[in-house]
């Protein structure tokens, strides 16, 4: 629930004070299941982490169509392909962050591109079968090295 989400006002009020409190929405949890249809209303993910441990949302946010803007730490690299499906910034640079924003916000069309070379990347290296099967391996050679 958003009413739980720690520092929920804080956020609330810093929206207010930088004056996009009318075109900020704090939507709390999304189930599972509604991921996908919450990311279709986005032009841009942006995961600007100073920790993460793998990219998960990154490659949600990739499968729908969605140019991304990551920080450099964690998985993160590993799941977006530099200036082809999105771009990855220096964790604390919040001016290379802001120009790469800028550069997808004006460019409907790199947007498009980075978008669908961002599907097809994930099509290609996280889908279902091709993760199951690499799990299978893994496991055969633990159980018979």
């Amino acid at each position: 629930r958003v009413s739980e989400v720690p520092l929920l006002k804080d956020l609330k009020s810093l929206a207010k004070e930088m004056g996009i409190e009318s075109i900020t929405n704090f939507v709390g949890q999304v189930p599972n299941v509604e991921v996908p249809q919450h990311l279709n209303t986005l032009d841009i993910y942006v995961a600007m982490s100073r920790v993460e441990s793998f990219g998960v949302a990154v490659i949600e946010a990739s499968a729908c169509e969605l140019p991304v803007v990551v920080s450099d730490v964690g998985g993160l690299p590993e799941v977006v392909v530099d200036n082809k499906t999105g771009f990855i910034v220096e964790s604390d640079n919040v001016d290379r962050c802001t120009e790469r924003l800028i550069d997808l916000v004006k460019n409907k069309n790199l947007r498009i591109k980075m978008g669908l070379a961002g599907r097809d990347f994930v099509k290609k290296h996280y889908e279902w079968e091709l993760c199951f099967s690499q799990l299978d391996m893994v496991y055969k050679k633990v159980i018979n090295p």
